[in-house]
């Protein structure tokens, strides 16, 4: 009862540079099997890692991919929207290397410039083994032009481009039919915006018509979810699997037909 008084009388700021101090000098990491570095620095990290390498959420999808590239002469593509701090790239990148599995090119897109930072400097700790692999783009996602106001708070996981915009920074959109214009496919698409998916999906039906196999983290309190999926039916893309759900959430696995 005592310990529930003093929390409640220090100053989330402070608790928050407190936890800060405890995960850096903790400095917790682990060098995977296939090579890989995993940091994870702070409690938003430990969700996430949790949630992409102890629960596998991704898993399904990558080793859908795996299968089916199997003899491939072109590297299997991928684009990673709302890439974060890297833990979905790098849990794709060591299930290929484990595999022995080389041939594959990653795209991420990460709208907080902060966090696009932090990607950055993780993706360099493993930079022998994602050389010409993985490329980075910083900006928003969902409209083709223009620029948003995107959070950037201590839950990094959770910054969106839906809240206070005056406790957020300005930042550019990214035209993605320009990133992948070269790509004969996209062979998996994973997206986790935070609420802005279905501001993705009404703009880019050209680019969800070239796609075969795609992961979203939907947002129910943020999005209209049926029109997400009849957006994703209409580019041909059927439902496969609800991975799970959690509070306004779900993540779902979509394959295309035939």
């Amino acid at each position: 009862m005592v310990w529930g008084i003093v929390r409640a009388l220090v100053p989330e700021s402070l608790k928050n540079r407190l936890r800060k101090f405890v995960w850096m000098r903790l400095n917790p990491s682990w060098r995977l099997n296939s090579g890989l570095l995993i940091r994870v620095l702070n409690y938003n990290d430990w969700i996430i890692y949790n949630d992409i390498f102890v629960e596998g959420e991704y898993d399904t999808a990558i080793d859908d991919l795996l299968q089916d590239s199997r003899g491939w002469q072109r590297p299997a593509q991928v684009l990673d929207l709302g890439g974060n701090v890297g833990f979905f790239t790098l849990r794709l990148a060591h299930l290929f290397l484990r595999a022995e599995r080389t041939n594959f090119r990653v795209t991420m897109v990460e709208g907080s410039p902060a966090t696009y930072a932090e990607l950055l400097e993780r993706l360099g700790a493993n930079k022998e083994q994602l050389r010409d692999r993985v490329t980075t783009v910083p900006g928003l996602v969902g409209k083709r032009t223009g620029e948003g106001q995107i959070g950037q708070g201590v839950a990094h996981g959770e910054n969106t481009i839906l809240g206070d915009a005056s406790r957020g920074v300005q930042v550019s959109f990214v035209d993605l039919e320009k990133v992948v214009a070269t790509w004969q496919r996209i062979d998996l698409l994973k997206c986790d915006i935070e609420g802005a998916e279905e501001l993705f999906l009404g703009n880019y039906a050209d680019l969800l018509a070239r796609t075969d196999r795609a992961v979203f983290e939907f947002h129910h309190d943020k999005c209209d979810i049926a029109r997400c999926r009849r957006l994703l039916a209409d580019a041909g893309l059927d439902p496969a699997k609800t991975i799970r759900e959690f509070g306004h959430c779900s993540v779902e696995l979509f394959l295309r037909s035939g």
